[in-house]
């Protein structure tokens, strides 16, 4: 995963919409290379990346294979809560 993600910046807005969504969760971990070059950042809990802000505009969560498409588009708090409880259940 950080791989894939190096190189990738991510705007102080969608880093900050990221980190707002995990801040009702638990064991939860940040990480961000360099926080001054807007570099991407991801989430974590257990050691498993569930998710992460990069772009202008993407937040990403790792989801259940049963993810349901009928769910909540944009309530990121909600889908911050499922990918981390399936983190936590792996």
């Amino acid at each position: 995963m950080l791989t894939f993600v190096n190189g990738l910046s991510a705007h102080s807005d969608i880093a900050d919409a990221l980190l707002k969504s995990v801040e009702p969760l638990g064991d939860v971990q940040t990480y961000c290379p360099d926080p001054v070059q807007f570099k991407y950042v991801v989430v974590s809990t257990k050691g498993i990346i569930f998710g992460l802000a990069a772009g202008m505009n993407q937040v990403a969560f790792r989801l259940n294979p049963l993810f349901r498409d009928d769910w909540p588009e944009v309530d990121l708090t909600f889908w911050a809560r499922k990918a981390y409880v399936l983190a936590r259940e792996s």
